[in-house]
């Protein structure tokens, strides 16, 4: 999970030089595979995804970057 506190850091940051969060790239890969077979890795892929949205949310920002995965199958 995303520390709350670091979100804020980040935040404030952010502000303080006067720019804007725009967008995340939200993390993926190994067990964070959206086309993964086994449906309680996937929901923990989604809930990771989920909770980089938040935090980016939290920050300003309104575009989460997602790969489905990064296996070639």
């Amino acid at each position: 999970p995303w520390d709350p506190l670091q979100v804020e850091a980040v935040r404030a940051r952010v502000t303080a030089a006067g720019i804007a969060a725009i967008s995340l790239h939200a993390p993926f890969g190994g067990v964070l595979d959206l086309s993964e077979a086994n449906p309680h890795h996937r929901e923990g892929a989604v809930a990771a995804i989920l909770t980089a949205a938040e935090a980016l949310a939290r920050v300003g920002g309104r575009i989460v970057v997602v790969h489905p995965t990064d296996v070639v199958r």
